[in-house]
């Protein structure tokens, strides 16, 4: 059988404190515990507030944000990975 894809998680949501302005596009995200402040793009702060709600792969975040295309998709998980917000379940 091969191996499973990644479920994606937010890594500590509840070190996470979000902000938008009326008429931005962009969030900013507070991690309370790195004391670092991200501004994400609005296909980042989807995907992050999808995964807030629960773990998923790449094949349900496709299907339920669907207006972010699958590389597009892939950079962002690539990106809020590196930021440390979001990660692999084990």
């Amino acid at each position: 059988m091969p191996p499973r894809p990644p479920r994606w998680h937010v890594a500590d949501p509840s070190a996470l404190l979000f902000q938008h302005w009326p008429g931005e596009d962009e969030h900013v995200v507070f991690n309370l515990r790195s004391g670092d402040l991200h501004l994400l793009n609005p296909a980042a702060t989807a995907v992050l507030g999808r995964l807030a709600e629960a773990p998923a792969s790449v094949d349900d975040l496709r299907a339920s944000l669907n207006q972010i295309d699958a590389s597009a998709l892939d950079a962002v998980l690539e990106s809020l990975d590196g930021l440390g917000l979001i990660g692999p379940l084990p």
